[in-house]
């Protein structure tokens, strides 16, 4: 077994190094091992995650969007007419001042707006305006084909397989 984890300092992104190739590798892990097994699964996890997230922010650029920028309008997209800040931060699972900061600026470029709640004058609802739908619909397309050229190849079978794999793992997680 070969795991093609990093990329060497001024290599060709193609030129992996090999982590059974370093030198102590054996010191710590016993080839086929379960531990070795776990420990290289979660370290294609957190790769794919920082490579699709970077990927992701190069592909939502030319839209002027970041990845950030791209959950909170997909969630008010997919949340309906209007949610309190509180709920889509807990939702979202960020801290209130972080979402803040986020609608400041969609709101400044007229993506979301802001408005009293007629329930709770505390509260504010944010809705998506007609750009942030027209936005919406401009992400949907990028982040679909993205995914599309990602996952070629993957049937649908392999996919269920890994989700049912990784829903475990974030139910460890969430615990």
């Amino acid at each position: 077994m070969t795991d093609a984890d990093e990329t060497a300092p001024g290599a060709n992104r193609r030129e992996r190094i090999r982590l059974e190739q370093f030198p102590e590798y054996g010191r710590w892990f016993r080839p086929g091992s379960p531990e070795e097994r776990q420990f290289r699964l979660m370290r294609r996890i957190g790769r794919i995650s920082r490579l699709w997230l970077a990927r992701f922010e190069e592909e939502l650029r030319p839209l002027g969007q970041t990845q950030s920028r791209w959950e909170v309008l997909m969630f008010l997209a997919l949340w309906g007419d209007g949610a309190t800040q509180a709920a889509l931060a807990k939702r979202m699972e960020i801290e209130g001042p972080s979402l803040v900061r986020l609608l400041d600026k969609l709101e400044h470029d007229g993506l979301v707006e802001r408005v009293a709640s007629g329930v709770d004058r505390r509260a504010k609802l944010v809705h998506l305006t007609a750009a942030g739908v027209d936005m919406v619909t401009r992400l949907t397309a990028v982040t679909n084909a993205s995914r599309k050229r990602l996952l070629h190849g993957v049937g649908d079978r392999e996919m269920d397989q890994a989700m049912q794999v990784l829903d475990r793992i974030l139910g460890e997680l969430e615990g």
